[in-house]
């Protein structure tokens, strides 16, 4: 089963239960295979430890009902952390204004790595500024984003 099927079985349940589904992806660490889980809140305080627990409980819940996974698996459920990943649209959107750091595919102008504030985004392209200059992005294009941590406390 692939990681958007299990995201279109797990978003429901734990929208009811107050988290955003962030990403879901397997991956082998130490000859193990293990679907990771990111989610997130946006309740006073974030995350905690106790939310984690909760939603594994109905993340397995779901997938021991819902989800036909071939071969066993570890189930680890995290937050995105402060340098939260950026892939769907609305990640990006939601975070207009802050710093991010983005790998892309393809270089643009011999560059792939680009640091700046995000300015906008839209489904064809993601714009930021990088010094005194904006620079659009083609949204396809982009193979990593991440908030940059603001460590300003």
């Amino acid at each position: 089963m692939d990681t958007t099927r299990i995201e279109e079985l797990l978003t429901p349940s734990l929208t009811i239960l107050g988290f955003e589904l962030v990403s879901c992806q397997f991956v082998s660490e130490a000859g193990r295979r293990t679907l990771r889980v990111l989610i997130d809140t946006s309740k006073e305080g974030g995350l905690t430890v106790d939310d984690c627990t909760m939603a594994n409980r109905q993340i397995q819940a779901v997938l021991n009902a819902e989800a036909d996974i071939e071969t066993g698996y570890d189930l680890e459920v995290s937050s995105p952390g402060l340098d939260r990943p950026l892939i769907k649209l609305t990640h990006f959107q939601q975070f207009i204004g802050r710093q991010i750091k983005i790998k892309l595919h393809t270089p643009l102008e011999g560059r792939r790595h680009f640091t700046g504030q995000l300015l906008a985004a839209t489904m064809h392209s993601v714009q930021i500024q990088m010094d005194e200059q904006t620079i659009d992005l083609d949204f396809e294009n982009i193979e990593k984003a991440n908030l940059v941590p603001d460590l300003r406390f």
